[in-house]
């Protein structure tokens, strides 16, 4: 039997399926719960606490790439080598670089531009979660006008999509691909046979991700999906791509016996008359008499900036703690969270309210990576003299603060830059044209030359390495030695101590993990393209295509902290109140565009052409209304709406 449990955020549905795995477990039935890869673990930990232990021995949670995983355990063709993210931009802007010659939409100019490399991989991306392959996009191709825009820009991307796949497929395994082989493996193996299987959390699937939830409805015994929608053929202004999706799922349940829907009307974790109340009715535009309910639970706020903004969230969450509520009870959530980066920490910690900011750190802002990069820069401009200071504050060198700024005063005072850096010995007056030496300035000289000694020592037998080296592999290995001569580790060492000293947690667990990162970094290019001959400008640009791609991500360091996180991403267990800042015109819901690789007139000609593709405009912007909607209804007590006047650079906005 297949089953639609229908019903709106907050309404049940999970609790529903807790139920039923608890009679599979009771009846000894094998269970499958799948969910979306950022909620197995608490999902895990969730049903852990909820059946009882002989469920253990008949339920697995897993999400669709676990999986992959779980069935080629069973039958065979596990993969391990998987390609990382900075790998695939890594080959992705080698291909744009040999194939630039021969494309015909996109100019050498552009093939250039690191922007159309992660362009090209969330291209990549998109067709290969809707099953589209390179000679799909060729054979639609040789279809169109052959004098027409859309023609060339299929074969350009027909023609880069095949060498990109070709590329990852001679040393890696690409994790995008595991569903569409998860699909072919169960066409081959009745894997699900004689068991229930349940589908939870998800507001959308993707084409492949469709193609194995059909091949569970032939197989399983009986299938649970739940959709977030309140009846069954439900559509909304902010429900399109769940709508799609339970479109699609209604046509697969019908090749197998149709479907029985359940639909949950009451809202189960909305414990306020409002909040229920608000979650129902947000986007009814007009369909629904204004109720006046006034049960404290929906505050709203109007602050000058994001600034005051951060502030007045860190004041309710002491207000709510006060009243009895802990950390873990309070979930802050803006629709771009990096946007608040350096602006909601500090507001927090002054109020020394613990935290955890679920977004994940940029690689290229630390210091250990400014320090590579900054060295590379005085070799590829020549000494610049920005390039050195900036060299020398990353903190990595084991110097005063005193003698870096006496340095800096003396090269400022000079004026030297280029070679002069090199120079055996300083002997210019500090203090500029004067012939007495005064006592000052015979402490700034002797401080500003063992300083310079000290970099001369350290850059210029690394740069006679890179200049020596016969490929990329030795040239990594150059700046490997150079950073253990350096003691690079035993900085970042002392600096995580200082953070942790300085109780900041997260900050002490970026830098503990930070050289190893860095060393797979360098391994990785090395790796990728051992044999190939770099200028330094080339190995600076791939070192910092790699950095830029690669983050470091923490976890919590605390079971009691507040919070914080982007609105597409956040992940909370049932808080009791929410903080929603940003609510501008614009910015949450986020403005949309049509943009992508292909724009929403080209889809639909494609989908004559047999290539489905989601409209891009259409979805986004009902998806920037869900995600609202998803924000509004996760409280179970108290929701607290914070809008601003104007933005961080001043210039005015509108509440949304």
């Amino acid at each position: 039997m297949i089953r639609f449990i229908y019903g709106e955020s907050g309404y049940g549905k999970t609790h529903t399926i807790t139920e039923m795995l608890k009679e599979d477990a009771k009846n000894g039935i094998h269970s499958f719960f799948i969910v979306p890869d950022q909620q197995a673990v608490g999902s895990e930990r969730m049903l852990l606490s909820c059946l009882p232990p002989s469920a253990q021995l008949t339920l697995e949670v897993l999400s669709f790439s676990r999986l992959y995983n779980r069935v080629c355990r069973e039958y065979g063709g596990l993969e391990y080598n998987y390609i990382t993210t900075p790998a695939k931009y890594l080959i992705m802007s080698q291909i744009l670089d040999e194939l630039s010659p021969m494309l015909e939409h996109y100019t050498p100019e552009a093939a250039q531009d690191s922007s159309l490399t992660e362009f090209m991989l969330s291209s990549v991306g998109e067709l290969k979660a809707n099953g589209i392959t390179s000679s799909a996009l060729e054979a639609a191709a040789e279809k169109l006008d052959r004098e027409s825009k859309l023609y060339f820009k299929l074969r350009d991307l027909s023609l880069i999509y095949a060498a990109y796949c070709s590329a990852v497929s001679q040393s890696f395994s690409d994790s995008a691909d595991d569903v569409s082989k998860l699909s072919s493996l169960l066409q081959k193996h009745n894997f699900f046979g004689g068991a229930n299987v349940y589908i939870d959390s998800f507001t959308s699937f993707t084409a492949a991700e469709h193609a194995v939830i059909e091949r569970i409805f032939a197989q399983a015994e009986n299938v649970t999906v739940s959709i977030s929608l309140p009846r069954d053929r439900y559509e909304s202004i902010h429900t399109a791509s769940i709508s799609a999706s339970e479109r699609r799922l209604i046509k697969n349940a019908e090749l197998h016996g149709g479907y029985t829907p359940m639909l949950l009307t009451e809202n189960k974790r909305a414990s306020r008359q409002s909040l229920a109340y608000l979650a129902k009715n947000l986007w009814s535009l007009g369909e629904t008499v204004p109720a006046e309910i006034d049960d404290g639970a929906l505050s709203l706020e109007v602050c000058a900036n994001p600034y005051a903004e951060a502030e007045a969230a860190a004041r309710w969450t002491l207000e709510l703690m006060r009243g009895g509520m802990r950390c873990r009870d309070i979930v802050v959530i803006m629709r771009d969270a990096e946007k608040y980066r350096g602006i909601i920490e500090p507001a927090f910690e002054r109020n020394n309210i613990p935290f955890f900011f679920s977004e994940k750190s940029d690689l290229c802002s630390k210091s250990a990576v400014k320090f590579i990069l900054s060295a590379l820069r005085i070799k590829n401009h020549g000494w610049r003299t920005s390039d050195v200071i900036s060299h020398l504050k990353t903190g990595i060198y084991d110097l005063p603060l005193s003698s870096i700024d006496m340095f800096e005063s003396y090269v400022n005072t000079w004026n030297i830059k280029g070679e002069r850096f090199t120079d055996e010995y300083w002997t210019m007056n500090p203090d500029g044209y004067s012939e007495r030496m005064t006592e000052r300035g015979s402490r700034i000289l002797s401080a500003a030359n063992d300083v310079r000694k000290m970099l001369c020592e350290r850059l210029i037998p690394l740069f006679a390495k890179l200049d020596a080296a016969n490929n990329l592999r030795e040239s990594c290995i150059a700046i490997y030695e150079y950073l253990t001569s350096c003691n690079v580790e035993s900085a970042l060492s002392r600096l995580a101590a200082r953070a942790a000293s300085a109780g900041s947690l997260k900050e002490a667990e970026e830098y503990a993990s930070l050289y190893k990162i860095i060393l797979d970094s360098l391994a990785l290019v090395a790796e990728l393209f051992p044999d190939t001959e770099m200028t330094t400008e080339e190995l600076t640009r791939a070192l910092k295509l790699v950095f830029d791609t690669t983050e470091i991500g923490t976890i919590p360091t605390s079971i009691d902290e507040v919070t914080i996180g982007s609105a597409s991403m956040i992940r909370a267990d049932n808080p009791r109140c929410a903080i929603i800042l940003g609510l501008c015109e614009g910015d949450f819901p986020q403005s949309v565009s049509d943009s992508g690789m292909l724009n929403t007139p080209e889809r639909e000609l494609l989908r004559d052409l047999g290539i489905e593709l989601p409209t891009n405009s259409e979805l986004k912007s009902s998806d920037e209304l869900m995600f609202v909607s998803k924000a509004i209804s996760l409280p179970s007590e108290k929701l607290i709406l914070i809008t601003s006047r104007t933005s961080a650079d001043g210039r005015a906005k509108q509440p949304s």
